[in-house]
């Protein structure tokens, strides 16, 4: 069963994880779908009529087990009344969401395609739901600890706590989901806490308009204005004609420059022609005042390729991380990063 965090969910967790808006540990609840969902976009709800006896199935903080690398499971039956009739329809997927009815969604899924008919049990054994946030890759993401975090805290498990202080720190390479990459180290250099209130609401990437997608392999794709992505970002691309190809739903991406990208694992099938809107599944918090690391005083060269946020100015926990544009550091250098910086990113 594909499936990860919803948009929406992603909203709450940043909102969580950055203090501007925590959000409590929630109830869980798993509605069925006879469309298909997306991170983005919701599928529609079966309904009693189609199904007798439908209703969200209450799937208890409890009964899931402790996320691990970014990943937890459902460690009981999910059983659905048995239908006894009703106009029929097919589930094909599942949302999780915070209420009985109506509320936030948090997770998605697709499923193997089931028709309703009288006597249909829909059910899920133990250990066959699963859900997900992407652990550090490419440069970009969430450590391992913080990722299992949320996921216990959105799974109704374990709460999340208090918001970490957000301490910026600049590296000179890498990090990776376990650890802090190497660390600047010029004279003068120290942490900066960014503050909660420098930090703008969460927020989706807003979509792009496509301008070209290449017959190639991958298919590069074109936007009108700046995108907005990085790296590992998954996105559904709609629209495009031509290179029919570049219509992709749920695809992780390369940057290449401000205004371009490749689709992993593409391969075009034509010239494009026209149209193309590229969403995001991304949220983001980005700052609304520049943040100021201390001049470099000493002498000596370093090359910052990355950021990261740590939970202490001290001997730390790694928050999250990701990659910026090479910036070379020598004396009386000082690295800031202007006001709508993102720095907190779920994709």
């Amino acid at each position: 069963m594909a499936g990860g965090m919803a948009q929406t969910g992603m909203v709450l967790a940043l909102s969580t994880l950055s203090g501007k808006a925590p959000y409590g540990l929630p109830s869980d609840f798993m509605a069925l779908m006879s469309t298909v969902p997306t991170a983005t976009a919701m599928g529609t709800e079966v309904t009693a009529p189609q199904m007798t006896n439908y209703g969200r199935k209450a799937l208890p903080g409890a009964s899931w087990g402790a996320s691990t690398g970014g990943q937890a499971t459902y460690n009981a039956l999910a059983d659905f009344l048995a239908s006894t009739g009703g106009s029929g329809t097919t589930v094909v997927g599942y949302e999780i969401w915070d209420a009985q009815t109506g509320g936030t969604r948090i997770w998605w899924g697709t499923l193997t395609s089931t028709p309703i008919a009288t006597g249909t049990d829909v059910t899920f054994p133990a250990g066959a739901i699963t859900v997900t946030i992407p652990i550090l890759a490419a440069g970009n993401g969430y450590s391992t600890a913080y990722a299992n975090r949320l996921v216990d805290h959105f799974t109704g498990r374990t709460a999340f706590g208090a918001a970490p202080t957000l301490n910026a720190a600049l590296t000179t390479a890498a990090s990776t989901a376990a650890a802090l990459g190497t660390e600047l180290g010029y004279t003068g250099y120290a942490r900066t806490v960014m503050p909660v209130a420098s930090l703008n609401a969460a927020a989706a990437v807003p979509a792009s308009t496509v301008s070209a997608a290449s017959n190639t392999a991958p298919i590069s794709i074109t936007t009108t204005a700046p995108h907005g992505l990085v790296t590992g970002d998954i996105v559904t691309v709609t629209g495009v004609v031509g290179n029919t190809a570049a219509n992709v739903v749920g695809t992780a991406i390369t940057v290449t420059s401000p205004t371009t990208f490749t689709l992993n694992g593409t391969t075009g099938n034509g010239a494009y022609t026209s149209g193309g809107t590229v969403t995001p599944n991304a949220v983001n918090v980005a700052s609304n005042a520049q943040l100021n690391f201390p001049q470099a005083t000493g002498a000596g060269t370093a090359n910052v390729i990355g950021w990261a946020y740590m939970d202490s100015a001290g001997t730390p926990a790694l928050i999250c991380a990701g990659t910026v544009t090479s910036i070379a550091i020598a004396a009386n250098t000082t690295p800031d990063f202007p006001a709508g910086t993102s720095f907190l990113r779920l994709t």
